[in-house]
């Protein structure tokens, strides 16, 4: 991890994302934001993706602070306006089939972005307006190792920008202020976060429709010790679901372990990961219901029921703020 907390996300599980991100297909006009865009592999994976499925591309805005990942980033994307047919791999293509039915006949047509970039701090100088699709890796970075400046004008600005706050906290806050009324966001976040002491956090992504929580197998950030989760939310509060952290993982481990040879993991290999997968994700329950059970006093506690989860036993991952 770098002194700013970026850490580039790598295919197929970039494709992945976007495919949940997309679950509902945008339509011409829509807005996406990429907040911490990096040297653009959201972008690409929004581009093989919009590509693959033949539907229309969403308004991309672009936002990068760093000057040698922008530079990067608008090189290879200069050429984005003009309709292009990117290259798909096996494993990316997989992951773009996500939600769609078995005998799905891809599209594969010519794509076009409409890119605005802006070299600006996302925290402190956004993008006007609102979103209706925002996709990161929002940037992981210890309180202290945060300018103090910069600490004092976040702390300023944002409800969960208190104690000793990650930077990640205040970075989707922001994004969750960027949503459209129905829009939707898929970040990554430190798995830490259930259980740090900044319930602030907690209680702000509790006000959005909390779809699930579903932790990365390791392999995907193999240089970095964080133990990381995909978190898929919604603006609209319309089923109810908010107020609950619930844990999900992929249906079948074949799942997993395509997506783990996307990343170049060695089929000797990839049984020995998904083992020790499926072995934290049960940990990660009970630690979880644990935590229910001593009414979340760590962090706060909520009674309300969700209707998604039927028994103590089944994916729910405590509703404490």
């Amino acid at each position: 991890m770098t002194d700013e907390g970026f850490v580039p996300t790598p295919a197929p599980f970039t494709d992945w994302m976007v495919s949940v991100l997309f679950t509902e297909t945008p339509s011409k006009g829509d807005k996406l934001l990429l907040p911490g865009c990096g040297t653009g592999n959201f972008a690409a994976a929004v581009q093989r993706c919009c590509s693959f499925r033949g539907h229309p591309c969403p308004d991309i805005y672009a936002v990068e602070p760093n000057d040698d990942r922008a530079d990067k980033f608008q090189t290879r994307f200069e050429e984005a306006g003009t309709p292009q047919q990117p290259e798909i791999s096996e494993a990316s293509a997989h992951q773009l089939k996500y939600v769609y039915p078995p005998d799905w006949s891809p599209s594969h047509e010519p794509t076009e972005m409409d890119i605005t970039f802006l070299q600006n701090d996302f925290l402190t100088d956004p993008p006007r307006g609102q979103f209706e699709y925002i996709i990161a890796n929002p940037p992981f970075v210890q309180y202290n190792n945060i300018n103090k400046d910069k600490r004092e004008r976040y702390a300023e600005r944002f409800e969960t920008a208190t104690g000793r706050f990650n930077l990640y906290a205040p970075f989707v806050e922001q994004m969750c202020d960027r949503l459209t009324a129905d829009g939707e966001l898929v970040f990554i976040l430190p798995e830490d976060f259930l259980f740090s002491t900044n319930a602030n956090f907690r209680n702000r992504l509790r006000e959005e429709t909390i779809h699930y929580v579903r932790p990365l197998p390791e392999p995907v950030f193999p240089d970095h010790t964080v133990r990381t989760c995909m978190l898929h939310l919604s603006a609209d509060g319309s089923l109810g679901l908010n107020s609950s952290f619930v844990l999900d993982t992929w249906h079948y481990t074949t799942e997993i372990k395509e997506l783990l040879q996307g990343v170049n993991i060695g089929e000797d290999e990839v049984e020995e990961h998904v083992s020790d997968y499926l072995d934290r994700f049960e940990k990660l329950q009970h630690k979880i219901l644990a935590r229910r059970q001593t009414q979340g006093r760590e962090g706060g506690y909520s009674t309300l029921d969700d209707p998604r989860i039927e028994t103590e036993t089944q994916t729910d991952l405590g509703n404490w703020a």
